[in-house]
């Protein structure tokens, strides 16, 4: 019976400890995207337009309503002349943006809804111009993993 009992005790410790890395795995880290048990919203760029001399307007186009994915606490834009933003993290040094981070935004406004598409514009400021800028959107949650949408480039030809 002892030795029952101590077997038990193993088997439950085990079991903790899976359902506690489980549930960490999922809420806090980028496993789920990674595994296609949620899918992260592509966006598109549809249009692009220079204001004046440092202000961008664009138009995002997405399937989903961005800001209903994954208890998303808000939308964020950067943007960046290199492609390798890959993590939200990674965009940042401390507290303050890396120097290759051009452009920055929290203002999302939902315009319309089309044929099943949702369509967000967007207002950037840029000093300069560019020749290629690469945007992604973060998805960033209050307590859990940042998501960030697929790549788009956004060229001077605009």
């Amino acid at each position: 019976m002892r030795y029952f009992k101590k077997y038990l005790l193993k088997i439950g410790i085990t079991l903790a400890a899976i359902l506690s890395f489980s549930a960490w795995a999922y809420y806090f880290s980028g496993l789920p995207a990674k595994l296609g048990l949620i899918d992260v919203p592509q966006v598109r760029l549809e249009r692009c337009t220079r204001l004046d001399g440092s202000s961008i307007r664009i138009l995002l186009s997405s399937e989903k309503v961005l800001e209903d994915f994954n208890g998303t606490s808000y939308l964020r834009i950067l943007g960046s002349k290199e492609s390798t933003m890959d993590t939200y993290s990674g965009c940042f040094i401390g507290n303050e943006l890396k120097k290759n981070i051009l452009l920055e935004s929290s203002t999302f406004s939902f315009s319309y809804t089309n044929k099943g598409r949702y369509f967000y514009e967007v207002s950037l400021f840029s000093p300069e111009c560019y020749d290629d800028i690469y945007l992604r959107v973060f998805y960033v949650k209050a307590f859990g993993y940042v998501y960030g949408s697929n790549l788009v480039s956004l060229s001077s030809e605009l």
